[in-house]
């Protein structure tokens, strides 16, 4: 669980960070600032997905078609420049709040939609990879790998109740266009509690 919540500062995470950053052509601290945003929405929207009937087992399926491997060659993986996989995994993840949250963090980070939505997709199947490493070293079966997200969620959510509040409220939206106001602070503390 610790390789979750630290995915930034891994290797893994430096390597997509700084790989994100040369294919778009922004800074390295603009693909962070939007990590920082998605990947607690990801992982809520992956909570709240395992939550559903069904949903457990549907995204250990996912999981395990999503070999540990790409994390020992992120670069590999961005150079190859297909991010098909991703943006479906995120069509899952996010359903119809997909664009909601992709125009938040453009909003909070100044880094434009369409390059928020590419930096999603090429996280998204880092994370899963992430996912499955963990689901193998503790041996998880559905029900483990959710309740596994729902303490990282409501890890997130006890030391940042306002930011992971915002972000599922982000999440549940469907599509009526209305985006708070101060979003701009989740990311930044989030990603501080992360990397603690």
């Amino acid at each position: 669980m610790e390789e979750i919540l630290k995915l930034l500062g891994s290797q893994s995470g430096q390597q997509l960070i700084s790989g994100a950053s040369s294919q778009l052509g922004i800074e390295n601290n603009q693909v962070q600032n939007v990590l920082a945003m998605a990947l607690p929405a990801l992982l809520s929207g992956l909570n709240k997905n395992t939550n559903q009937p069904g949903g457990a087992e549907a995204l250990m399926g996912a999981v395990s078609n999503h070999d540990e491997s790409i994390l020992d060659n992120v670069m590999g993986f961005l150079g190859q420049g297909n991010f098909t996989d991703g943006q479906n995994i995120l069509g899952h993840i996010l359903g119809g709040s997909q664009s909601n949250v992709e125009n938040a963090v453009s909003q909070s980070t100044g880094v434009s939609s369409s390059n928020v939505a590419q930096i999603m997709a090429m996280a998204a199947p880092l994370l899963l990879g992430l996912l499955n490493k963990e689901t193998k070293q503790n041996n998880l079966d559905a029900n483990g790998l959710s309740n596994m997200l729902t303490n990282i969620v409501g890890g997130a959510t006890q030391s940042n109740q306002e930011g992971m509040s915002m972000i599922e409220k982000l999440i549940d939206q469907d599509g009526d266009g209305s985006v708070m106001d101060d979003v701009s602070s989740i990311g930044m503390s989030l990603f501080q509690n992360f990397m603690k």
